[in-house]
Order: structure tokens, then C-alpha cells, then sequence
């Protein structure tokens, strides 16, 4: 005799599954700098060049790769996902998670003895049309906002 209790409990994981597929956004496309604030310290510890200004997001299933510029820098991580990401000498590892419509990263510390970026979170949201990308590193707060192409 079937438990009705365990269908009960496999549809609503079905419903809260498509939910969030329903909720996440699609981040795919190239994106142009409008403007930044607080960003310049941020991009000195982190290695970034301020001269940036272009990215081309492409978003599948369930992995996201970013491209900076020329494709001098590229980011590849999967959504939910761990991954090491190493820029030059810097080292992190990237947690990433869907929080409603936003993607979130918590970057912790990585490589030896603790080295590379300092922890933080980076969160990327499409507000307006313009996609928001907000950096939260020891207690300093930098925005971005870049427009499609």
C-alpha cells in the first residue's frame, strides 16, 4: 500500500524545485561598466584592473562563466557550487548560491597559510535592466552597476 505521506513530500520538493528555477535570473549577456562607487580600494587588494569595464556573462543549467574585457580574466563556478578561483597570485574559494532572484558568492580565504583575498560576499542582482553587483570585503562596501551592451 503506497505511503501517501512520502508522495506528499516528493511533490512538494518537485513544487520548491521549479520554484527556485522560476526565481533564479538569467545573468547571460555582455555588460558594460555605467558606474562604480568604492570600488577602487577593493580593486587594489583584489588585483583588478579599473580598466575593466566589459563582461560577458554566460549562465547554463547550473554553471555561470564570466569573462572581464578582452578575456584577459575568465571565472567559471557552478550554482550551488564550490570552486578555487585563482587570479595571479590570489586565491579564494567561491561559494556560490541563488538567493531569490540574486546570485550570491561568499568568497573565503584560500591557498597556503590563509593567503589570497580577504573573506567576503559578492552579489550580483538585475534591477531596472541594470545588473547591480555589490562587493562586501572587511567591513567596506563597493558597488557596480553595468548596463547591457
Amino acid at each position: 500500500q503506497p505511503d501517501h505521506g512520502d508522495t506528499l513530500q516528493f511533490r512538494l520538493h518537485q513544487i520548491l524545485v521549479i520554484k527556485g528555477a522560476i526565481m533564479a535570473r538569467n545573468f547571460s549577456g555582455e555588460w558594460v561598466l555605467e558606474r562604480q562607487e568604492n570600488f577602487e580600494r577593493l580593486a587594489k587588494q583584489h588585483g583588478v584592473d579599473l580598466d575593466e569595464k566589459r563582461m560577458i556573462i554566460e549562465q547554463g543549467d547550473d554553471k555561470v562563466k564570466i569573462t572581464w574585457g578582452n578575456g584577459v580574466r575568465t571565472f567559471e563556478f557552478n550554482v550551488p557550487g564550490e570552486t578555487i578561483m585563482k587570479a595571479g597570485p590570489m586565491e579564494a574559494k567561491w561559494i556560490a548560491r541563488w538567493e531569490g532572484k540574486k546570485l550570491v558568492v561568499t568568497v573565503e580565504r584560500s591557498g597556503p597559510a590563509g593567503e589570497g583575498v580577504e573573506p567576503g560576499i559578492i552579489t550580483r542582482e538585475i534591477v531596472d535592466g541594470k545588473l547591480n553587483v555589490t562587493h562586501e570585503f572587511g567591513g567596506h562596501t563597493a558597488t557596480r552597476v553595468f548596463n547591457r551592451a
